[in-house]
This record gives C-alpha cells, sequence and structure tokens, in this order.
C-alpha cells in the first residue's frame, strides 16, 4: 500500500471598497469585496486499462464576490443596524440579512454592547447566526472589545462583507479580542485575536473497502494588526 500525500499552497487576494453617506436621520454604506484565489492541487484518477492510480497537478483560479448594504440609524442610547447582502463564494450563491443593536448604557463610547442576529442562505440551506459583543475604554486612546459569534459561519459575511469566510469547513463558532488606538487625529492602530472550533468531514475506505464518513473537530487562531489612516 503506498500512500500518496500532496502540499499545495493556496494564495487568496482580497479588494475591499466601502463607502458612507450621511443623511438627516440615517447613514447608508454599501461595500463590495472581490476575492482572487488561486492554488495548484494533486488530482487522482484511476486507469482502468491499466489498473492504476494517475495522478496529476492542476492549478485552479477563480474570482469570488460578496456585496453588502448596512443602514444605520442612532435613537437615544441605542443605534440601529439593517444590513443584506449577495455573494458567491465557492460556487455557491449566498443571501444575508442580519439587524445589530448597540446600546451604550452611559450615553458614551466608554462602555458599550452589540447583539446581533443574520440570516444566512445558502442554496437550499437555511441558518441563524448570532453575535454578542462588549467594549470598554480602558484609557483615553485605547479601547478594548471582546465578542462570541455562534452558528455555522462558513460562507458568512462580516461588518458589512469586510471580513469573508469562505472557508471550505463548518466554522462552529469563534472568540474574538481587539483593541483600537485612535493616536492621531487621522492614524488609527488595531490588533485583533481570533478562535475558531472547527469541523470537516472526510470520507475513507475501511477494512472491508465500504466507504464511511469521518468528522474531526479541530481549533484554528489569528492575530491581525491593521494600521488605518482617515480622511
Amino acid at each position: 500500500v503506498i500512500d500518496t500525500l500532496d502540499n499545495y499552497a493556496l494564495s487568496q487576494h482580497d479588494y475591499y471598497i466601502s463607502a458612507n453617506r450621511q443623511f438627516k436621520y440615517f447613514s447608508l454604506s454599501p461595500a463590495f469585496h472581490l476575492i482572487n484565489v488561486g492554488f495548484g492541487k494533486m488530482n487522482a484518477q484511476y486507469d482502468l486499462t491499466n489498473s492504476k492510480y494517475v495522478f496529476n497537478k492542476k492549478d485552479t483560479t477563480f474570482l469570488n464576490y460578496a456585496t453588502s448594504l448596512s443602514l444605520t440609524k442612532s435613537i437615544g442610547i441605542f443605534t440601529c443596524n439593517l444590513s443584506a447582502g449577495f455573494s458567491q463564494l465557492n460556487g455557491l450563491t449566498q443571501l444575508q440579512a442580519g439587524f445589530s443593536l448597540t446600546y451604550f448604557p452611559l450615553a458614551n463610547t466608554n462602555f458599550y454592547g452589540t447583539s446581533a442576529v443574520f440570516y444566512l442562505n445558502e442554496n437550499s440551506d437555511n441558518r441563524l447566526i448570532e453575535t454578542q459583543k462588549i467594549g470598554l475604554k480602558l484609557a483615553s486612546k485605547l479601547w478594548a472589545e471582546a465578542g462570541i459569534t455562534y452558528g455555522n459561519l462558513q460562507d458568512y459575511c462580516e461588518n458589512n462583507a469586510f471580513v469573508v469566510f469562505n472557508t471550505s469547513d463548518k466554522i462552529l463558532y469563534k472568540c474574538d479580542l481587539s483593541i483600537t488606538a485612535p493616536l492621531l487625529k487621522h492614524f488609527e492602530f488595531s490588533l485583533r485575536y481570533d478562535y475558531f472550533n472547527k469541523e470537516n468531514t472526510y470520507y475513507r475506505t475501511d477494512n472491508v473497502n465500504k466507504i464511511e464518513s469521518v468528522t474531526v473537530n479541530y481549533q484554528t487562531q489569528a492575530i491581525l494588526g491593521g494600521i488605518k489612516w482617515k480622511i
């Protein structure tokens, strides 16, 4: 018995554009996210004539995209947000709609919380995704925010399609912790930590040549840093 393993690299380039228009009673923000994915992967085909497997390397590139429209309105110590989006990711079509409510009990940004619920339709699959966040001012120019999002986040778009989870595995939930520091008038620094709980299902042949599915639960982590310049 010979095992064949293929380690391949996947590259992804993202392009994101968003605008914000402030009206008298609300603000409107459209967004567009373009994703260019490329990888070279080993394909295996069984040759019936010679009774053996034939392996070949195939380079694959494709474009995915996500769109979003966000409407925000402030009412006293509350900020309401309605969003809707359409995307095509991993060969599937997604429709997404959500509502979030951010509350400022001290009537400022020293302490706040956000509750949100999103509906995601992917072909015939319907899901609900919920988010809870809490934010706190730690110093004169330092804010921290912690949150949890649960539900299957596969092909889910977050933060007006700024973040797209175009993964091939299920994301059962994620936890995040971030800090933001607007150090200067136009300059802002941010650092974010994400923890993901994921699930993957693959198929294998057992000792009697019967195909069975195997589900693996695993965790990944990510640390992201960013610099924003505001005009």
